[in-house]
């Protein structure tokens, strides 16, 4: 990952499975391995990234965070289940209000920690619940954890 000199934009290199756009690359045609380093350039400058199995996520210089790969189960946190997948970051508006410190994308879910140690959950939630039961899916990020306030 490296910054312009402008600071304006980020450029990636990336390579490996590429079938819902979870690369970045902004591709039309989907569903392909890449063996070498493909390069993109983003008109943000990111911070940090995180890959999962079938999406990817980004934290932007100001705290946003965008997704971009399968959407399935809700993976992408869009809330918008007429968005199968996307090759280009989407920005996850439910957040946008928020300053993301950290993101970590698994095999059907991402979490993220915001600057005041909130942290919130998105897409199947299947391997985050100590129990079978408790099974769930979320479109949308929804509070898993307030950091409690001292006193």
């Amino acid at each position: 990952m490296r910054q312009s000199k402008a600071d304006s934009a980020t450029e990636i290199y990336s390579w490996g499975a590429d079938r819902y756009g979870q690369l970045g690359l902004g591709n039309t045609q989907l569903n392909k391995c890449y063996n070498t380093p493909r390069f993109s350039s983003f008109s943000i400058v990111i911070r940090s990234v995180s890959c999962g199995e079938d999406h990817s996520a980004l934290i932007t210089s100001d705290g946003q965070i965008f997704t971009m790969g399968s959407n399935s189960e809700g993976r992408l946190g869009l809330g918008n289940k007429s968005v199968s997948q996307s090759s280009t970051p989407c920005l996850v508006e439910a957040l946008s209000r928020f300053n993301a410190v950290s993101v970590s994308c698994g095999w059907g879910h991402t979490v993220a920690v915001m600057d005041g140690g909130d942290l919130y959950t998105w897409g199947c939630l299947l391997y985050t619940s100590p129990s079978p039961r408790d099974l769930s899916t979320s479109r949308m990020p929804s509070s898993a954890c307030k950091k409690k306030k001292k006193t």
